[in-house]
């Protein structure tokens, strides 16, 4: 086995950037985060995967840091006919979905911040809906650290999968590490991404 030398330093650069960007997005005003998140919807509805799938995954926003709001989203997904569903992290391997009815009881609050379903039946997406803190034009991102993304995307190698960030969030070549995964597409407030991908 050979040893990459690069990689604690490229770790450090990830927590580094990581620090930045999280500052950067924490510091947008709530109006300015509102209006951004909204022009994001409006490009994703019409994102082509996401219009011919019958499920769609998704995430419920961390408001109070700044993550873009997929709320309105979620609304018109159903009016569409389509199953929305969101993440449960598990301690080993990858997120499984689940579908909910978006009533108050469907969710709990996770250790982590953030707000995941209560539901037991898993579902079966067939478009994921990415966060992130950075993404970069090879669909490279940098999430929060724990993987949970990276190791879930890699058990759905087949599925199309959508990052959405404010255009900021956008950097140059990211510094990536063993089991990261891209995502094939990043929608912004200005514009519609497409990525090598996987």
């Amino acid at each position: 086995m050979v040893l990459d030398a690069s990689e604690p330093f490229r770790r450090r650069a990830k927590a580094l950037m990581r620090k930045r960007f999280r500052s950067h997005r924490r510091g947008l005003p709530g109006r300015a985060a509102a209006e951004r998140s909204a022009r994001i919807v409006e490009r994703l509805l019409v994102v082509d995967a996401v219009v011919r799938a019958s499920s769609v995954a998704s995430f419920w926003p961390m408001l109070q840091r700044k993550e873009i709001d997929l709320r309105v989203a979620d609304q018109a997904w159903r009016d569409a006919g389509k199953t929305v569903v969101y993440p449960r992290i598990h301690d080993e391997g990858p997120m499984t979905w689940h579908a909910i009815d978006r009533e108050e009881e469907d969710f709990e609050a996770h250790p982590m911040g953030f707000m995941q379903p209560t539901t037991p039946e898993a579902a079966a997406p067939c478009v994921i809906v990415v966060p992130g803190i950075a993404f970069d034009a090879r669909g490279h991102r940098i999430g929060y650290g724990g993987g949970f993304y990276d190791r879930t995307l890699a058990a759905h190698p087949d599925v199309p999968t959508v990052g959405v960030a404010y255009h900021f969030q956008l950097a140059g070549d990211l510094p990536d590490t063993p089991g990261d995964v891209p995502v094939d597409m990043i929608v912004t407030d200005e514009d519609v991404l497409k990525t090598p991908g996987r």
